[in-house]
């Protein structure tokens, strides 16, 4: 009898779960009124791309590590999570990269 190892289910719904939490936080944030005495949103920072930016990539690997669990354990019930997770991260990532990337360009 094999018995199921956990860790492999908590990183795929990990890898579902964290970017779409990331995404709804973004929007929340972007969507508040800012402050009277600021300019723009606390997304116009650099380092809440980068941060966005390294949380895509560990909840990629928390879904590769769930691809994993679906080989080793035959459990496919942590494959749609896994999937749509993967791709979620690898668009999501792309994406902040692109912004990243726009932001430390020179302009006004």
């Amino acid at each position: 009898m094999q018995t199921s190892r956990p860790i492999f289910t908590l990183s795929a719904w990990f890898c579902f779960l964290a970017p779409v939490s990331v995404a709804a936080w973004a929007y929340w944030a972007a969507s508040s009124p800012a402050d009277t005495g600021s300019q723009g949103t606390i997304l116009d920072s650099r380092a809440v791309l980068i941060t966005f930016a390294i949380i895509f990539a560990v909840a990629f690997a928390a879904g590769c590590v769930g691809i994993a669990g679906v080989e080793g354990d035959n459990a496919l019930f942590i494959l749609p999570p896994a999937v749509l997770g993967i791709l979620l991260c690898c668009v999501l990532e792309v994406l902040a990269l692109v912004l990243l990337i726009l932001s430390s360009l020179p302009g006004p």
